[in-house]
């Protein structure tokens, strides 16, 4: 399954590696296809009483998975360590999102390679 906000969406895609492609429409040379889950559905399926962490990178949609998991946060307020790099409106976003859930989650950054990219929010309750 591919996470998402909401459950049960079609998704095409080719698995290449780091040059992957993924939408909602099918496309010329499309290895397979798959459908959404939400994490809030996944945990109410699943029966999960505890979440204690969720760590994201997934190239971008990021933002719609979190939308997908607004229930698990609120009810587990689990740590966090979500990518923000892949948009650069993901830096100013995401972290006011999970701080307008008013949870009380203090947050850090921090790149996690020597690289420029791939920093990362993380986030705790206090």
């Amino acid at each position: 399954k591919a996470v998402w906000g909401q459950s049960g969406k079609k998704v095409f895609f080719t698995d290449d590696g780091p040059g992957s492609r993924v939408q909602f429409e099918p496309f010329d040379g499309a290895h397979g296809d798959c459908t959404t889950l939400s994490i809030d559905d996944m945990v109410t399926a699943k029966k999960i009483e505890k979440v204690d962490f969720i760590k994201m990178d997934i190239e971008g949609a990021e933002p719609h998975a979190l939308f997908g998991a607004t229930q698990t946060i609120k009810k587990f307020k689990p740590k966090l360590a979500i990518s923000i790099y892949h948009n650069l409106s993901d830096f100013c976003s995401i972290a006011p999102w999970i701080n307008d859930l008013d949870l009380g989650y203090k947050f850090y950054l921090k790149h996690c390679t020597i690289h420029a990219e791939e920093t990362v929010l993380f986030a705790h309750c206090i």
